[in-house]
C-alpha cells in the first residue's frame, strides 16, 4: 500500500534527539496503513484531528494534546474527521530516553502507558523554546513525570467519538466567542451532562479548560509572530478585558506576556 504524503521539516537535533514538524496531508477516510516507532516520540498536536490506533488502544488526538509512543511500537493514523494534522515531534534515540527516564523517575525501564496526554499548558512547546538542548531534555523530562501521574481516559464509543470531534472543530472555528456548555452539547447532540463526561474522557480536560487552552495558545503565538499590542491580543483571541488575560497567562506559562514576547 503506498504511504500517505507526509512533509517532515528538521528544526533542531542533538545527541540522541531530532525536533521535526510533520505535516501530515491525509484527506478524510483514507485508508490507515501500520506504521513502526524507531525511537520514543513526544508530539504536540498544533493542527488538525487523526486517531492514533496503537499499542494502548485507539485514541483521539486532537489540537492540544501529546501524543506519547514507545521505540519498537506499530501503529496507525486515522482520518476519520477531517483532512491532515500537524505535529511538532520530538524523537528520542532509546539510550538517551533511559537516561532521562533514570533521572526523572528513577526507572530506566520506563515506557509510555498511554498514547494521549494533556498535560498542563506551560509544558506546551512554543517557537524557538525546543531549539536549545537543554530545553529539549527539560521538556522531555517533564512530560515524562507528567504521563507517570496521569490516569488512561475512560473507554468511549465511536459514536460519542465524532460527537466530541463536532465540538471540537466547533471549539476551533468559535474560540474567540463566548461559548456556554449548553451551545457546545447541542453541537455534539447530546446531553449536556452526557456531553460533559464524554468531553473529559476524550480530550482530557473540560471544554472550559480546553477553550482556555485555545485562546492562550493563539495568543502566545500572536505574541510571538506580530508586533500587534498585548491589549489588541488580547481581545482577539476571546478574553473581555486585559487583567483577565494576564492572569491566565501567567498563571498557565509561569510568566507575563510581556516577558514572553521578550523573550522570542
Amino acid at each position: 500500500m503506498a504511504e500517505l504524503e507526509t512533509t517532515v521539516r528538521d528544526i533542531a537535533s542533538g545527541q540522541g534527539w531530532a525536533l521535526r514538524l510533520v505535516d501530515c496531508q491525509a484527506k478524510r477516510g483514507e485508508v490507515a496503513f501500520e506504521e513502526r516507532h524507531e525511537r520514543f516520540v513526544i508530539a504536540a498536536v498544533q493542527q488538525g484531528m487523526f486517531t492514533y490506533h496503537g499499542e494502548h488502544g485507539r485514541k483521539l488526538m486532537s489540537g492540544g494534546a501529546f501524543l506519547l509512543g514507545n521505540a519498537g511500537s506499530c501503529y496507525a493514523c486515522g482520518h476519520d474527521h477531517g483532512d491532515g494534522d500537524r505535529c511538532l515531534a520530538l524523537q528520542i534515540d532509546a539510550e538517551t530516553f533511559e537516561q532521562l527516564s533514570f533521572e526523572t523517575l528513577n526507572n530506566a525501564k520506563f515506557r509510555f502507558t498511554n498514547s494521549h496526554l494533556v498535560a498542563p499548558l506551560n509544558l506546551w512547546p512554543i517557537g524557538h523554546n525546543l531549539t536549545q538542548e537543554e530545553n529539549v531534555l527539560d521538556f522531555a523530562s517533564s512530560v515524562i513525570a507528567a504521563t507517570n501521574q496521569s490516569s488512561s481516559a475512560k473507554s468511549i464509543t465511536v459514536a460519542d467519538e465524532h460527537r466530541i470531534c463536532r465540538s471540537l472543530m466547533y471549539l476551533e472555528d468559535h474560540f474567540t466567542e463566548t461559548l456556554g456548555l449548553n451551545e457546545l452539547s447541542a453541537v455534539a447532540g447530546i446531553s449536556r451532562f452526557h456531553f460533559l463526561r464524554i468531553f473529559k474522557a476524550v480530550v482530557g480536560r473540560t471544554p472550559h479548560q480546553h477553550l482556555l487552552s485555545l485562546r492562550l495558545r493563539h495568543a502566545m503565538l500572536l505574541l510571538e509572530n506580530t508586533k500587534q499590542p498585548i491589549t489588541t491580543i488580547a481581545f482577539e483571541v476571546g478574553f473581555q478585558d486585559l487583567s483577565t488575560f494576564n492572569h491566565a497567562f501567567k498563571s498557565t506559562y509561569k510568566k507575563s506576556p510581556r516577558q514572553a514576547r521578550a523573550s522570542f
